[in-house]
């Protein structure tokens, strides 16, 4: 069963693919489908037809989705890949004040406040709520944490549930508002581009809660432009989440690997010193023979990129890493 858990780690490196000639764009997208297809866990984002981002669980699995890509989009068409990246999310550390931002027409207000969500709670997210209906995952989210932070609420409370691999809630906390019903998928919107893209440097948000605390909400001068609202309340409501974001401690998270090498006696010192200068530590060390030794490590991805060809090179082929996703760490 192990085996199977690490066979389905998260996609945690990336690398962006292009075409030179925007004529090949067609291509590109069709064998990126086809990549898709033939490998599930992969996942591919396209910012445009000529630029794509394909995710994968470390170099290995990207190299053989690259292959495979190189292979099908045929030699006349030339790509440029860029060179492998780690993964990066921001969250919080703790809970924010609340925070107000107005509508460009400065006749609506929205407050938001934000809060880091429980380990227990990211887990259960990433065990399959996204297989059912929002009421259902509501009332599933509800049932498990009773006794924690979502206490005296109704699954209409929540918004908003995760999307893709960014575990975040939107939770409705406003009583009585006038109107907010018109506006509610101006709100998610706003939410979605938000959970796409933090304040810090661009990533994707992981683990916060989104809390609408209350919305000041008046009707356009003509009554039969009220469609108009949301190009109010989108862009405030991003303002106000970007600024929650801002006063909740924003951090960036990176992926560390668990790193397995079995080795001999005599160049224990060698792997330490590599281990040493990636910013990796060694948490478990045990004899198994008289000679060979078995060492678990953990090690940023981001310092991973080239460690088993620098190990094997500096150990002369007697140790050679298996690393597998383990854990999300602030950095």
């Amino acid at each position: 069963m192990e085996s199977i858990e690490r066979s389905v780690s998260e996609n945690v490196v990336r690398v962006a693919v292009s075409v030179e000639k925007y004529c090949d764009c067609s291509r590109l997208c069709s064998s990126l489908k086809l990549l898709e297809k033939r490998d599930p866990f992969v996942q591919v984002y396209c910012d445009d037809e000529s630029f794509c981002v394909i995710k994968g669980s470390g170099e290995a699995h990207l190299e053989t989705s690259l292959n495979f890509l190189r292979e099908n989009i045929g030699e006349s068409v030339s790509i440029e890949v860029s060179k492998p990246q780690a993964v990066l999310y921001e969250t919080v550390l703790s809970n924010s004040e609340i925070c107000m931002a107005k509508s460009p027409n400065k006749r609506n207000r929205v407050y938001v406040s934000i809060e880091p969500l429980e380990n227990g709670i990211i887990e259960a997210f990433k065990g399959g709520f996204e297989s059912q209906s929002l009421k259902e995952n509501c009332d599933l989210l509800l049932n498990k944490f009773t006794n924690r932070k979502f206490t005296n609420f109704s699954s209409e409370k929540i918004w908003a549930f995760p999307k893709d691999d960014s575990p975040n809630i939107l939770v409705n906390m406003t009583e009585g508002v006038q109107y907010l019903q018109n506006v509610k998928d101006s709100v998610i919107a706003a939410y979605s581009q938000f959970a796409q893209e933090g304040v810090i440097c661009g990533e994707s948000v992981r683990g916060v809660r989104l809390n609408l605390e209350d919305a000041q909400i008046r009707l356009p001068f003509k009554y039969h432009d009220i469609g108009s609202m949301g190009s109010q309340i989108h862009p405030a409501s991003r303002r106000a989440f970007y600024g929650a974001q801002m006063k909740g401690t924003p951090r960036l998270m990176e992926p560390i690997y668990l790193v397995e090498i079995r080795t001999t006696h005599d160049v224990l010192a060698l792997i330490f010193a590599l281990l040493s200068k990636k910013r990796g530590y060694v948490i478990q060390q045990t004899k198994e023979t008289t000679s060979l030794y078995f060492v678990k490590a953990y090690l940023p991805v981001i310092e991973s990129f080239g460690f088993a060809t620098e190990l094997c090179d500096a150990t002369s082929g007697r140790a050679f890493p298996n690393m597998y996703f383990d854990h999300w760490q602030i950095i």
